[in-house]
């Protein structure tokens, strides 16, 4: 089995179920700064952008918008 080795990691994206949680999560619980909130039209995901330390997170989550949930 081949084997490798994560270099630095400056960025996390993830799908969630609940935003808002993730939002209290990483802003609430790591003292995350959230520095974007807001919906993609063209990807019709709504996210947020959060700076933990000199990692950023970005969880997402599929929009109410109809066809959000044939997105990839």
């Amino acid at each position: 089995m081949a084997t490798f080795q994560f270099g630095l990691l400056s960025q996390v994206i993830h799908v969630v179920d609940d935003l808002a949680g993730a939002r209290q999560l990483y802003g609430g619980v790591f003292g995350g700064l959230s520095f974007y909130e807001g919906h993609s039209p063209y990807e019709l995901r709504d996210a947020s952008i959060f700076s933990i330390g000199n990692l950023t997170v970005e969880p997402m989550s599929p929009s109410a918008t109809d066809g959000a949930d044939q997105m990839p």
